[in-house]
């Protein structure tokens, strides 16, 4: 069991080492803008409006509720569930090789490291909660909505590992619980509250 880990845990390394070294000038711009969460208002301002385009104004308000539940069960569980139980150094705080990863440069100019502690990714979890919870409630009207949101989430991921701060395994684990956390929730909102809601 213990050289299953082993060879788990060199294929994360090995891994991420391969996606972190395919960096340029210009993809470290793109990486910090799509890592930005303030970037992605228009998108959540989109998703509100399909969601009243939807459901009418009570819908997309509770919806809103709803995604801000998502988000901070995400990041409790994700910080204070996972990231302090586990303590797994990010890639930047990794004393055995934080010199060969590549770091990008914030807007002071500075390296961004983020946190101590890696696992899971809070900036995957958060993403996928919002992907699975808008795309499952929205895609029988917008069938679009699903598909981008998940390639949305992908590079939210991507971008992670290539800015340094994640390993491949702590953006998965963290998709997987924002996805199930979303999924859940857009169960919820389905099965009971739109039952609710509507006239």
């Amino acid at each position: 069991m213990q050289e299953l880990l082993t060879a788990l845990e060199n294929f994360d390394v090995n891994l991420f080492k391969q996606i972190n070294g395919m960096h340029t000038p210009m993809w470290d711009s793109i990486m910090w803008y799509v890592s930005y969460k303030y970037l992605w208002i228009p998108l959540y301002l989109l998703m509100i409006f399909l969601f009243y385009r939807a459901h009418g104004w009570k819908g997309a308000g509770i919806a809103l509720l709803a995604g801000v539940a998502a988000v901070g069960l995400t990041d409790a569980i994700a910080t204070y569930g996972l990231k302090e139980t586990v303590m797994r150094y990010r890639p930047s705080h990794n004393q055995d090789f934080q010199h060969l990863v590549h770091l990008v440069k914030d807007f002071d100019g500075n390296y961004y490291k983020g946190g101590q502690y890696g696992f899971v990714s809070g900036h995957a979890a958060n993403s996928f909660a919002i992907a699975i919870f808008c795309g499952q409630i929205l895609k029988k009207k917008f069938s679009w909505v699903l598909p981008v949101l998940l390639v949305w989430a992908l590079l939210i991921s991507y971008s992670r590992i290539y800015m340094g701060v994640h390993y491949p395994a702590d953006v998965i684990f963290g998709g997987l619980l924002g996805g199930t956390i979303g999924y859940l929730l857009s169960l919820l909102f389905t099965k009971v509250i739109l039952k609710k809601i509507k006239p």
